[in-house]
């Protein structure tokens, strides 16, 4: 790994998160201090998050790196004694329930209920906001019917397709696929 990387990888995980928490903390104790994954996932709850903090608090992002490091983060957190305060974790459930993985539960910790968060979105109502809200397609004639009706095709076909690879991935990262596909 290069120092570069070296680098980037520093500045997404526990410790980092972390350490940014504990700088914040005593300027925000009364705002609601939430530890992603990565970059894209606070775009996916900020909305959410949004709509239950008071008027007057705000929201303090920390991205951790991946599941791991979140879950560190949390034990970092509780350990300090400061988990008294508004503080949630959100991590992707990934294959965790496929390959035996366990973690620490907690009311602070989300874990979705889908491989992960952005499968909240490839739905049919988030296929009519788009529909509405970007495209703006409000007052046309288009048939929406036959678009949505494409738009479940292609959503069966794509979970078809990502059974498989669902499948190998889960087998590779099983002890007896670890050993046998080490060598690659």
């Amino acid at each position: 790994m290069s120092f570069v990387d070296e680098l980037r990888y520093s500045r997404e995980s526990a410790a980092t998160a972390f350490q940014e928490f504990i700088k914040n903390f005593p300027d925000y104790p009364e705002d609601v201090h939430a530890f992603f994954e990565g970059h894209d996932d606070f775009s996916f709850y900020k909305g959410f998050i949004a709509q239950y903090i008071k008027e007057g608090k705000h929201l303090k992002a920390y991205k951790c790196g991946n599941k791991e490091e979140v879950y560190k983060t949390y034990e970092k957190v509780v350990e300090s004694g400061r988990d008294n305060i508004i503080v949630i974790f959100f991590v992707d459930k990934d294959f965790s329930n496929y390959l035996g993985e366990t973690f620490p539960a907690s009311p602070k910790i989300h874990v979705t209920d889908y491989y992960s968060i952005e499968n909240y979105i490839v739905s049919n109502e988030m296929l009519l906001r788009v529909w509405e809200e970007i495209f703006n397609f409000t007052n046309v004639t288009f048939p929406y019917a036959k678009v949505e009706k494409q738009f479940q095709q292609e959503l069966v076909r794509f979970y078809d397709w990502s059974l498989f690879l669902s499948s190998w991935i889960i087998y590779v990262k099983t002890e007896w696929g670890k050993t046998r596909f080490a060598k690659y």
